[in-house]
């Protein structure tokens, strides 16, 4: 959760790619046209920022030199079109399975 949004972040394991899905907390696309955002991510001893742009309806993508790993945080900073900002924080689950979220691709 971001503020007044749900905030989703998918980090690809084999790729470089990440995406912010937006929603508000009823599940409500937001529109990511006019935001903008970084995705900071700590994995291993490296801190990776990557750019995140508008790629869709209520997404934003960015590409970094660094993939999923089990152990990494990410700080996500977004500012929305209305000039109004946010930040979530995420970890990886233990297992993604277990949450039903396994299936989800960037």
């Amino acid at each position: 959760m971001a503020g007044a949004y749900h905030v989703e972040l998918l980090v690809a394991r084999d790729s470089k790619q990440a995406s912010v899905h937006l929603t508000d907390h009823g599940g409500k696309k937001l529109a990511a046209a006019g935001a903008s955002g970084t995705a900071t991510i700590l994995a291993d001893t490296a801190k990776i920022s990557v750019p995140l742009v508008p790629a869709g309806d209520n997404r934003l993508t960015g590409v970094g030199k660094c993939a999923s790993d089990p152990q990494m945080k990410v700080v996500v900073s977004i500012s929305f079109a209305d000039m109004r900002t946010d930040q979530a924080r995420f970890r990886p689950p233990t297992s993604a399975v277990a949450d039903g979220h396994d299936a989800h691709r960037p």
